[in-house]
C-alpha cells in the first residue's frame, strides 16, 4: 500500500477537486502495473493500471489508496473494470467519504465475488488525502497559513525565511490550487508568487484582497485556471481597464454544483489573477 501511496503523490496537486490516489496491480507478490490519477476527467488509478496489466490482471490482487467508485462521474464506475478485468482481491486503505461511494464500491465488488480487504495503512493513506476528506465532507477549504516570523515576534525588518523555508513555500504553490495575498503586500513586495525550483510545477490563482498596482509583475505571470472570487464593489473604469489588460479578473463569479451537490465556485479568469475587494476568499479555493 505505501506503494500506491507513493504511486498517488505524481498526481499530488493536480486532480482538484478530485483526490490523489495510486494503484497496483499485484501477482504472486510482485508487482506488475501501476497508475496513479492524473488530472480531473481522466481516467481513475485503479483504471490506468489494469490497462497496463491488460490480461495479467485477471486472478491478480489489485491495491488502491482510496476506495474504488461505483457512480458516474466523469468516467465509468471504477467497479466496472476492476470486475471486466478479472481482480481477485481488492485491497484499500481510505474509505470514501464522497456520499456517492460511501461503502457502494466496496458492497459492490463483495456482492460479485471479489475479495474486499479494508483498511490498509489506513491512517498514512487518509492522511494523504486530508485536504480533500475536509473539503467533500464540510465543503470548506484546506487553508495553509505561512508567516516568516522572527523570535521575538517581527513581521519585518529585513530577510527571515530560509533556504529550506522558501523550498517548503514554492512546494506548497504548485501542490495548492491558490496563494491569497492583500494589496498591501502587493504594493510593498512587488512579489512574484510564481513557482520556482519545483520540477514541471505550475503556478496557482493568485487571489489579491484589495486594489493590486496596475504593473505589478505577478499579474504578468502565468497561471493555472482556477475559479474567481466574488467583488463587492466593482474598481473604476480606468483602474478595470488596466487591470484586465493584465489578465485581471474584476467581475463577480458564477456559481455551480460539484458532483456532491455542494456549492463550487464558477468560471475561472483566463491568466490566473483575481482582483477582490470582498473581505474573504471563495469557499472553495485553497489558500496559502
Amino acid at each position: 500500500m505505501r506503494l500506491a501511496l507513493r504511486e498517488a503523490e505524481k498526481g499530488r496537486g493536480r486532480t482538484h477537486p478530485n483526490p490523489a490516489v495510486g494503484a497496483l496491480v499485484v501477482r504472486n507478490g510482485r508487482v506488475i502495473a501501476r497508475g496513479h490519477h492524473e488530472k480531473a476527467g481522466g481516467p481513475h488509478a485503479e483504471v490506468i493500471a489494469l490497462r497496463k496489466a491488460g490480461s495479467r490482471a485477471r486472478g491478480a490482487d489489485l491495491y488502491v489508496s482510496l476506495e474504488p467508485c461505483n457512480h458516474i462521474g466523469r468516467t465509468p464506475p471504477c467497479t466496472e473494470a476492476i470486475l471486466a478485468a478479472g481482480v481477485k482481491r481488492v485491497f484499500y486503505g481510505s474509505d470514501d467519504p464522497n456520499p456517492l461511494v460511501d461503502g457502494h464500491g466496496a458492497r459492490v465488488l463483495a456482492r460479485q465475488g471479489v475479495g474486499v480487504h479494508a483498511g490498509i495503512a489506513k491512517d498514512e493513506c487518509d492522511a494523504s488525502n486530508e485536504p480533500w476528506f475536509k473539503f467533500i465532507t464540510q465543503g470548506l477549504p484546506w487553508v495553509v497559513l505561512k508567516a516568516a516570523i522572527t523570535l521575538d515576534g517581527k513581521l519585518s525588518g529585513g530577510t527571515i525565511s530560509g533556504e529550506q523555508s522558501r523550498a517548503l513555500v514554492h512546494l506548497w504553490r504548485d501542490q495548492l490550487d491558490a496563494i491569497l495575498v492583500g494589496a498591501g503586500t502587493v504594493r510593498a513586495d512587488d512579489p512574484l508568487l510564481s513557482v520556482r525550483g519545483v520540477p514541471n510545477g505550475r503556478n496557482p490563482l493568485r487571489v489579491i484582497l484589495g486594489m493590486p498596482p496596475p504593473k505589478a509583475r505577478l499579474l504578468r505571470q502565468p497561471g493555472a485556471a482556477s475559479p474567481a472570487c466574488s467583488s463587492k464593489a466593482a474598481p473604476t473604469s480606468t483602474a478595470s481597464s488596466s487591470l484586465e489588460a493584465c489578465g485581471t479578473s474584476c467581475g463577480s463569479s458564477s456559481r455551480r454544483k460539484s458532483s456532491a451537490g455542494r456549492n463550487c465556485p464558477g468560471p475561472a479568469s483566463t491568466k490566473g489573477a483575481t482582483w477582490n475587494s470582498a473581505t474573504s476568499p471563495a469557499s472553495a479555493t485553497t489558500s496559502c
